[in-house]
């Protein structure tokens, strides 16, 4: 993940060193992960449907998403301000196939700062527009990244879901930094405002009865049913997540 804010790249450095962070995305789903594993599964529907040539991983973790870059694919960058979470990627990469190592890359930066001179198909964007005050500036960064008739797909905390939990501050501060919650319409207002046009806008992490994420798994499969025959003013209250899919039109 990307911030100016020094405790957010200590907090992911100190995640990645203990291994806590990559164990999130591992194949064993249990109740601290599931989540997690929704949100993977739902970026590998997006990019095996657009089968971009070229992807900027921005806030790229420990390279948690590296397992759905499809083949085609053959330009991927990583970028995190974190410098163990790079190198927890580099670990990634160096266990791909010889053939295909070529084509990554993981690199310590912000998205302020970074100098790539690539465009990208596909910009991905998961767990990182949150952590910015300001969040403008940073859409606006993203689509300069953004290739013209390419795609950014985001995900973000979805504020109405924290709502309907009784929580009404828009950010939480627990972790020594702000970590905002941010609605689906907000989203999708930032999006235009740098020239993006939505193409879809999905409500994951659906929470309908109480007892349902002690079964992970039974959560998971739920989840993509309810994702979609669940009308929109009930799913923005009841998901956790909202994830958009957005394209560079000039």
């Amino acid at each position: 993940m990307n911030s100016n804010n020094p405790s957010v790249e200590q907090y992911f450095d100190d995640y990645a060193e203990t291994g806590s962070w990559q164990s999130l995305y591992s194949n064993k789903v249990s109740k601290k992960n599931f989540n997690f594993i929704i949100r993977l599964n739902w970026y590998r529907e997006v990019i095996s449907t657009l089968l971009p040539k070229s992807v900027l991983d921005i806030g790229c973790g420990s390279g948690d998403f590296i397992s759905i870059i499809p083949n085609s694919t053959e330009l991927y960058r990583g970028v995190d301000l974190s410098e163990q979470m790079v190198v927890a990627t580099q670990k990634i990469i160096a266990q791909l196939p010889k053939d295909r190592q070529k084509h990554f890359l993981a690199e310590k930066s912000d998205i302020k700062n970074y100098q790539g001179k690539d465009n990208f198909d596909f910009v991905l964007a998961s767990g990182f527009l949150e952590y910015f005050d300001d969040l403008q500036p940073v859409v606006n960064r993203l689509y300069e990244l953004t290739a013209v008739n390419g795609y950014l797909a985001i995900q973000v905390p979805n504020r109405e879901f924290f709502r309907w939990k009784g929580i009404s501050r828009v950010e939480e501060k627990n972790k020594g930094f702000k970590h905002h919650r941010i609605s689906a319409d907000e989203c999708d207002a930032l999006m235009k405002a740098a020239g993006y046009e939505k193409i879809q806008g999905d409500f994951i992490n659906h929470f309908y009865y109480r007892f349902t994420s002690a079964f992970p798994r039974l959560h998971i499969v739920l989840d993509r049913v309810l994702r979609k025959v669940t009308p929109k003013a009930l799913s923005c209250v009841r998901s956790s997540m909202y994830c958009g899919v957005y394209k560079r039109i000039g």
